[in-house]
């Protein structure tokens, strides 16, 4: 009887951990539906509000979502590819409200990546290190020159220099991945160093 009993208690524990890794996959398929449709039609953009959710959660100690990260990473860097920042003077209204939202949305992403890399939230600084300069990849390469100096580079290396944990190596990351690796990460790292 003792044995069956243990055969039950572990029939269960297995159904239990099923249903765990389940929802997880569910969780995991429910945020690539939202980042194709979100790519896929403005119609579609709301589904950047329910990802940041999950990603950058309200509560303090509410681990952050590391596929919805990834999956806004994606988008914001897909809508800058296709112009949906730029300023264009022919805009509608409607589709100036539309663009105010977008950037108002990637703000909020930005700066919670921000606070990752002052270690204020629970992402670990290299892997916001990375996804910044991803983000401030595609400004640049989107916008324009000026995005260096006005965008979300000049923010990660203001907080890079100033912001040194002992125990983190942000420092080291941003100099072993990027500095070194790129000359216009370099030069323009430099530039702005001359003038601050």
């Amino acid at each position: 009887m003792a044995m069956s009993n243990s055969s039950l208690a572990a029939g269960k524990k297995r159904k239990r951990s099923t249903k765990v890794v389940g929802a997880t996959k569910s969780l995991e398929d429910d945020i690539s539906v939202l980042e194709t449709k979100a790519t896929e039609s403005p119609k579609h953009y709301n589904n950047i509000a329910t990802l940041l959710a999950l990603a950058c959660p309200p509560h303090a100690k509410s681990q952050p979502n590391k596929d919805a990260i990834v999956a806004l990473c994606r988008i914001f860097t897909r809508l800058f590819a296709g112009g949906q920042f730029r300023n264009h003077g022919s805009l509608s209204e409607g589709e100036q409200l539309v663009q105010n939202w977008l950037e108002e949305r990637y703000a909020e992403f930005v700066d919670f990546l921000l606070r990752a890399l002052r270690h204020q939230t629970h992402i670990m600084p290299d892997e916001a290190l990375t996804y910044l300069m991803k983000l401030a990849q595609s400004e640049i390469c989107c916008q324009g020159h000026h995005m260096w100096t006005d965008g979300v580079f000049y923010q990660v290396l203001g907080i890079v220099l100033r912001f040194q944990d002992p125990n983190e190596n942000s420092m080291d990351h941003f100099v072993n991945e990027y500095f070194t690796k790129y000359d216009d990460v370099k030069l323009n790292t430099l530039q702005i160093l001359v003038y601050v």
